[in-house]
């Protein structure tokens, strides 16, 4: 019930969500609620921390990063951030896929779908509810694709470096999430 209320009933985020949950625990078998609330991205918290550091306010994403690490397990925060960069990096995708299509009048430097519009088009395609992709759609309109990629990549690194024990976890999440402000100012995004 958790992920479905989190999720809007989209099983295959709901599968992966559990296969996440899973991983985590191994060696144990058996998977509880406190396991599922520990990693599912279901808290509007981190919703605030990536909100925050796509509009490149990272002072508020640092603070509301510490204030979530306070409740979760930077582990957990470290899955939920990998699951929502899969998912962006689709959505970014299917967009710039969708605005190439267009016929482009003389003239015309630049091509562009209303975000709404643009939502219609693909939720078919990409199973999600149309207000979350128009929300996504709108969220990711100032980041281009590569640096969603460079970022996921990024991200995975760091991760392994927490797993194999060369960095702290809370460590690696602020490196992820500054190291973006350090190359924006020295022009390399």
């Amino acid at each position: 019930t958790y992920l479905i209320d989190g999720l809007e009933a989209n099983l295959r985020h709901i599968h992966s969500e559990l296969q996440k949950v899973a991983t985590f625990i191994l060696p144990q078998t058996h998977i509880t609620l406190a396991h599922v609330t520990a990693l599912s991205p279901h808290s509007s918290q981190i919703f605030a921390v990536l909100d925050y550091w796509l509009a490149g306010n990272y002072g508020k994403t640092l603070a509301s990063l510490q204030e979530l690490l306070s409740k979760q397990n930077a582990m957990g925060v470290m899955a939920a951030i990998q699951t929502f960069m899969g998912k962006w990096v689709q959505v970014k995708t299917m967009c710039e896929r969708e605005i190439e299509k267009m016929p482009q009048p003389p003239g015309v430097q630049r091509k562009q779908i209303a975000p709404g519009e643009l939502a219609k088009r693909l939720t078919s395609e990409l199973k999600i509810h149309p207000f979350v992709l128009e929300k996504d759609i709108k969220r990711l309109s100032t980041v281009s694709l590569p640096f969603l990629i460079n970022k996921r990549v990024e991200l995975t690194r760091l991760e392994h470096l927490v797993k194999t024990g060369q960095m702290p976890d809370s460590h690696a999440l602020e490196l992820f999430f500054v190291g973006t402000q350090e190359r924006k100012q020295n022009g390399r995004v």
